[in-house]
């Protein structure tokens, strides 16, 4: 709720899209990067989005040691799952 209702959002290590998918479903005005090293993961993601017409969202095929692909982009919200950021 605090939130603006078209707010942007990053999910960073993303994968397949799953929680992006979910903030997108919620918040209908939303829109959002997903970015994952791995091309299978981002490829399910897409697909995933495309087939539920949530197409309010990019992909980044990017390893989150360098995020330099974003040096003027601000996002909202940020979101990390399932420890990725353990692994970088």
């Amino acid at each position: 709720s605090k939130l603006d209702k078209n707010f942007s959002f990053l999910d960073a290590g993303g994968g397949t899209g799953r929680w992006a998918f979910k903030v997108l479903t919620e918040f209908e005005n939303s829109t959002g990067e997903i970015c994952d090293i791995s091309t299978e993961m981002l490829a399910e993601a897409r697909k995933k989005v495309v087939e539920n017409n949530k197409n309010r969202i990019n992909f980044q095929q990017q390893d989150l040691h360098d995020l330099s692909i974003y040096p003027n982009e601000k996002f909202d919200v940020v979101v990390n799952f399932h420890n990725v950021l353990g692994f970088v």
